[in-house]
This record gives structure tokens, sequence and C-alpha cells, in this order.
């Protein structure tokens, strides 16, 4: 390894690490092989807790490449297609040797690196394929996140990352932090998930700047912990990473209908009512039904929607939408005044559609054995 690739390498593991002080029980779990399960053969293992978010996002990837790339049902990944496709390589978890961990140390990791580069799509592709038994191996997810990150760099990273102080990986529960989180789904570092920039006291807050093939949803964004903009929700292809508190998982559907791809770089481009409803519930206090807000909260979502008037005048308005003085505003009011064109051609749809969920975790699934979980849905579609 040539000294220039070794200094590199230090570099990135303190934004990685927080420094080449890795606590060696927090490393060994992120020492884990790209293995494919036995009973559903384009579904990955992840064998503990700590690296789902390589895992995750790259499922996701598998799992768009199948259903509309190849448009192919998952089910129709087996074991004989595999033998002619290009899983054949990569699809023998059981026999392969991922889980021979052996002593598994950081240090013996860092040592072993090598760096390849690739000019062009078809030399990575070889490249990949020649390191196979490697990217199966003990370091492999380790491998790939570090390659993923000396090809966007390490400046792009940081520059990305708006002053966000924290390891990329917690130093103390090993979980991947929300810098790495976006830069594997949309290519950037940002620790934000709302669209575009925004201005907090003269200090600008970049957030997703653009639609990826894949989205992210989380439940504590239910919790009012972050807000997850249009962009993550509605990515290019219905196939979302799933973020708790602890775990990612994936949620993919094969309906296209379910996103929509006429998207411009602002969010301008979205259907006013929806976003106006969207915003509507995102401050509503009543999460089941996103019924009413406060009127407190009601220049807030004017400013939101840009719809922002004069003090007096937001007055004025309040005291219409709100005539008793309740100190609330329904939402079917506020909708019908801002948007009554669009109101009177809102009409309700139920359609019903497929859903497949993923989660790679061994133990977490029916005899430790990775599989999809499929459900069928019926949804309110709004026109």
């Amino acid at each position: 390894m040539t000294e220039s690739c070794i200094a590199r390498i230090r570099e990135f593991n303190r934004v990685i690490w927080g420094g080449s002080n890795v606590k060696t029980d927090l490393f060994k779990r992120w020492c884990q092989g790209f293995s494919f399960s036995p009973v559903e053969f384009s579904a990955l293992v992840q064998s503990t807790g700590g690296p789902c978010a390589i895992i995750a996002t790259t499922q996701a990837t598998i799992m768009y490449e199948v259903l509309f790339i190849r448009k192919q049902n998952l089910a129709d990944i087996t074991d004989e297609k595999c033998a002619t496709s290009d899983f054949s390589a990569a699809n023998r978890s059981s026999d392969s040797n991922m889980n021979q961990l052996g002593e598994c140390g950081f240090q013996k990791f860092i040592n072993g690196l090598r760096c390849f580069e690739a000019e062009t799509v078809e030399e990575l592709r070889a490249v990949a394929f020649s390191l196979l038994p490697q990217i199966k191996s003990k370091y492999g997810v380790l491998c790939f996140l570090y390659s993923v990150l000396f090809t966007h760099g390490l400046q792009s990273l940081i520059n990305e990352m708006n002053g966000e102080m924290d390891a990329l990986i917690d130093p103390i529960h090993g979980h991947a932090s929300q810098c790495l989180i976006n830069l594997l789904i949309t290519g950037e570092s940002t620790p934000y998930l709302f669209d575009g920039e925004r201005d907090l006291g003269g200090f600008t807050l970049k957030g997703i700047s653009r639609q990826p093939k894949t989205g992210f949803l989380t439940f504590v964004e239910a919790m009012r912990y972050c807000e997850v903009g249009w962009f993550l929700k509605n990515p290019y292809y219905p196939v979302w990473i799933l973020g708790s508190e602890t775990h990612l998982t994936v949620l993919a559907s094969p309906d296209m209908s379910l996103v929509s791809k006429n998207v411009k770089s602002e969010i301008n481009s979205i259907s006013g009512l929806r976003q106006a409803e969207a915003e509507f519930n995102y401050l509503s206090p009543d999460q089941d039904t996103g019924g009413f807000i406060s009127s407190s909260d009601f220049e807030k979502l004017l400013t939101k929607l840009r719809l922002s008037t004069g003090s007096q005048q937001v007055n004025d308005l309040v005291t219409k939408l709100d005539p008793e003085g309740l100190g609330i505003i329904l939402k079917k009011d506020f909708l019908q005044f801002f948007y009554p064109e669009e109101m009177a051609k809102h009409t309700t749809e139920v359609i019903s559609f497929q859903l497949i969920h993923y989660n790679g975790l061994e133990h977490s699934n029916t005899d430790g054995r990775v599989s999809y979980f499929n459900y069928s849905l019926l949804m309110k579609s709004f026109e």
C-alpha cells in the first residue's frame, strides 16, 4: 500500500470511527461479508447489529434492480436461476467463508487494505467480480464502506456534513450516522432529511437536493424528532429504507403508482394541495387524523407553503378560519380557503397494492432464515 493511500486511510478513520482507537466488540460487529439467504436468493443476510446501513441500502438497490430494471418478481430469483445469472458467484451463502471470522482486528483490517482504481463501469465490474472472495469475507462490508468513502472523497464528505462533528459510526453503539445513511441513499452526506436548503440565523443548512432512486422513512418523525422531506418520501422507485430507533429495514412495492416521477429540482413541483396536506399534518397535534392545528402555528404553516402575508393579514385570516376563537384551525376549512379549485376536483379512490418488507437480521426472521414478508393493502388515493 502506498504512503498516500495510508495517509488517506488515517484521515478517513477519524471521520468514520472518530480515531484509530476502535472498541474491539464494536468493530467485530462490523466484520461481516455480503451473503444471501439460503431460502431467499436475493435477500442479504445480516448476522449481528451494527452495519444495517450498508446491508439495507445495498438490499434496496438489489430490490429495485430486480423489480424495475430486470422486471422480475423477487420470488423468481431461485437457486437454479442464480446459477446462470450475475448472482451466481455471490449467491452461495452457505458455502461462503463470510462467517469464518477467526481473529477480527481493526489494525489487521487496516493493514490488509489495498487500493484499486477503475475508470469505467466495465472496469469496476471486472474488479468487483475478481474480488468476490474478499467481498464475501469477514471484512466485505467494511471494504465496501471504505470504497464508497474513498470514491466520494474526504473533502466532499466533510463539506456536505454541514459541520456535523460526530463520527459516521457511533463509537458507543456502533450504528451508522444519518450522514452515512444519506450518503448511501442520495450520494450526499448531509445530516438532514428535509428538502432543499434552510436558513438558521444566517447559517445555511443543506438538506436533500434531488429525488433519489430509493427513499427513506422513519418512525421517529411521528415523535417530531426529525422532518423527512418529500424527496425521500417520494423516491424514483417505490423502495424505501425504513428506520426505527435501533435498526434499518427495507420496504418496497412493485407498484410504480406509489411514487411520482414528475419532479423538478424545486419543491414547487409538488401538487399544492398534497403539499399543503402534508405540512398541515406535520404541524397537527392530532397525529391520527391531522385534522387541526393550533392557531399559533398558522403563520408557520403559511411560511412553509410560501403563502406568507403581513402580520395583520395573518390575524385577520385566523379570525376568519377560527371565528369562535377556539385556538384551532381545521384542516378542511384551511384547504377550502386556500385551495378552492383543487378541493373542488378532490376525489377519493381506494386502491390496492402490494408491499414487501425485508429485515436482514437473522434472529428477526422465522427459524433464523432471512425471508421477504409480503402484504396486500388498501389505500385511499386523492386526486
